[in-house]
């Protein structure tokens, strides 16, 4: 069995990360499940205090999430306890969604 938790929780601007929501990971249908989870996406930079997610300032928050690209999801700030490097090919619509967003 493998520690599921990574030691190296920092990310790099354009590094390729999955979401993965450990807990549901675990559970079946758990309508708490991360939107997002299973999602490969790309680095685009750590999150900002000043950022808003869901109508909120991250604030202190935002010390721990990085906002990440996703296809057909746009922008979305994730804390770096959900999220994991992955050796996902980078894909088209991940590099125009980047590109697009920023």
């Amino acid at each position: 069995m493998t520690n599921k938790k990574q030691d190296n929780k920092l990310f790099n601007v354009g590094e390729t990360v999955q979401v993965w929501d450990w807990i549901a990971a675990d559970t079946v249908n758990d309508p708490d499940t991360l939107e997002t989870h299973g999602a490969v996406g790309v680095i685009a930079r750590r999150s900002k205090a000043s950022d808003v997610h869901r109508g909120d300032q991250l604030g202190k928050r935002a010390r721990d999430c990085f906002q990440v690209a996703i296809p057909n999801r746009g922008l979305v700030h994730v804390n770096k306890e959900w999220l994991r490097k992955t050796n996902a090919p980078v894909r088209d619509e991940m590099i125009r969604t980047l590109v697009n967003l920023l």
